[in-house]
């Protein structure tokens, strides 16, 4: 299944980012975003995270997703799934000192509060099943991502976790009462660190 997304959400209310507003005030010396911000003989005391409406928010990608079920072997029932997205752009306007600013999100980690727009998610999964016996072994990607707020040229490496789950539905209780274990993570692998994210990692 192919299924083209192509979305305009249009005065959405937000609350402002304080490290955007700390970055327009301090790198693009943007009026509104300073008269946010409290300073006292020169030392940042509070920026006000105040809520307003964003003129418009753009986005467009694409879902793939294919699935192929009741696979018949030797050794059980297979069912293959992979769901994908992909996305194209994420645009966010926001207003301006004379007008609205564009924001392109794709491909990009906010930072605060913590959001990402990777560009490709992937999610694949494998279903066995044998007598009173399953288990689904799933694998979650999540594609690179600029951390816009880190030191320039930083980026969020591309993450690829595992999770395992194993059932059981003993045919001695007619099939009425089943158990899972199930570990998510399952080779321990690290979120990629993340500089301008509000809880630094």
């Amino acid at each position: 299944i192919v299924d083209p997304a192509d979305y305009d959400l249009v005065s959405r209310e937000i609350k402002s980012n304080g490290n955007t507003t700390l970055v327009k005030c301090v790198v693009q010396n943007d009026p509104a975003a300073c008269a946010l911000i409290t300073r006292v003989s020169g030392e940042l005391l509070e920026i006000s995270g105040l809520l307003q409406n964003i003129a418009a928010i753009e986005a467009k990608g694409i879902d793939l997703n294919l699935a192929y079920s009741n696979i018949r072997t030797g050794f059980g029932r297979l069912g293959l799934t992979w769901n994908n997205t992909f996305l194209r752009n994420y645009d966010v306007f926001v207003p301006a000192t004379g007008g609205v600013q564009k924001i392109s999100r794709e491909g990009t980690e906010q930072g605060a509060p913590s959001q990402a727009f990777p560009k490709w998610k992937s999610i694949g999964i494998i279903d066995w099943d044998l007598a009173e016996y399953g288990a689904t072994l799933t694998g979650r990607y999540v594609s690179n991502l600029d951390d816009v707020l880190g030191p320039p040229n930083t980026n969020l490496d591309s993450v690829f976790y595992t999770d395992l789950q194993l059932r059981w539905m003993p045919t001695f209780l007619n099939e009425k009462v089943g158990f899972a274990l199930g570990v998510n993570n399952l080779f321990d692998v690290d979120a990629p660190g993340c500089f301008g994210c509000e809880t630094n990692n």
